[in-house]
């Protein structure tokens, strides 16, 4: 299912040259659960790439040092 919505979500941003909001806007009900979803993400996605990105960052400078 995960699959299947991204490659979807991801081939209406493609093909029909749409931004993130014109895509909510096209398939989001009004407190349905597209629109609880995207909430949890806005709260939360900033933080998760932060700690995501540090970590592979921490981890490459490891690995540098011993090489």
């Amino acid at each position: 299912m995960i699959i299947k919505t991204l490659y979807g979500t991801s081939k209406l941003l493609y093909e029909k040259n749409m931004d993130f909001e014109q895509l909510i806007s096209l398939v989001a009900t009004k407190g349905g659960i597209t629109e609880a979803g995207i909430k949890v993400l806005e709260a939360q996605l900033q933080e998760l790439f932060d700690k995501l990105f540090n970590t592979a960052h921490e981890k490459h400078e490891m690995i540098k040092k011993e090489l």
